[in-house]
């Protein structure tokens, strides 16, 4: 079981700022979080997620995951250099947890289930289930993506997936946009990293593309 992520970049030939975007998986190999560093410390700002409360507790632990299958956490393996400028477009911390607050209990006492069964859960289970999480609709190895059909778009139906894609979604395309004002004027070249779980991609690829940024295979990168 392979699985990639591809690397774009994004150029529109009437500005200077070119958009990188680097879609994440939350679990991976070391090289993976590597490579993955030495491109956002070569550019010059990132934009990133950052879900303000931590939810890990009612998904399970990507920590306690990772090393049951001899992987590691993005969030403690990748590095980003301290001077590189970044930039939290996701949902703000009051708007979030009003948000979470409206999640029926059932559902986040099912979602709560994943972290209690995971020390019984076998390793090949672990990978399938994990392997499964990152394949989506469309095969994960083509190269010519339709950014209006990527492989990482699922249709979320739950309040707590509605939350996590569909609503934080909305907030990222506002402020994406104003990142796109406020630099489509620049006299030189500027290089502006996308970094978002993979499952936010389909909607920064749509807010880039209805901007005219068209879109360039730069990498692929082998996950886990």
């Amino acid at each position: 079981m392979d699985v990639f992520r591809y690397i774009h970049s994004w150029v529109n030939n009437s500005t200077n700022t070119v958009f990188v975007t680097i879609p994440m998986i939350h679990i991976g190999t070391e090289q993976y979080y590597k490579e993955v560093s030495l491109i956002v410390n070569n550019l010059n700002l990132i934009l990133e997620e950052g879900v303000p409360i931590k939810i890990d507790s009612e998904i399970g632990s990507y920590i306690k995951a990772a090393k049951k299958l001899g992987l590691v956490p993005q969030s403690q393996y990748l590095k980003i250099d301290e001077d590189v400028e970044r930039i939290n477009i996701d949902m703000d911390k009051s708007t979030f947890a009003g948000e979470f607050s409206k999640i029926p209990k059932e559902e986040l006492r099912n979602l709560r289930l994943f972290k209690y069964i995971l020390p019984f859960i076998s390793k090949k289970k672990l990978l399938k289930f994990v392997y499964l999480c990152c394949s989506f609709p469309s095969d994960v190895k083509i190269k010519l993506i339709d950014p209006n059909n990527h492989y990482a778009y699922k249709h979320n139906k739950t309040p707590f997936d509605l939350l996590i894609t569909n609503k934080r979604n909305d907030v990222i395309k506002t402020n994406l946009q104003r990142i796109i004002n406020e630099n489509k004027d620049r006299e030189y070249r500027y290089d502006i990293g996308i970094i978002f779980g993979d499952e936010h991609m389909p909607a920064i690829y749509n807010q880039l593309k209805s901007n005219g940024f068209k879109w360039h295979l730069e990498k692929e990168i082998f996950v886990f």
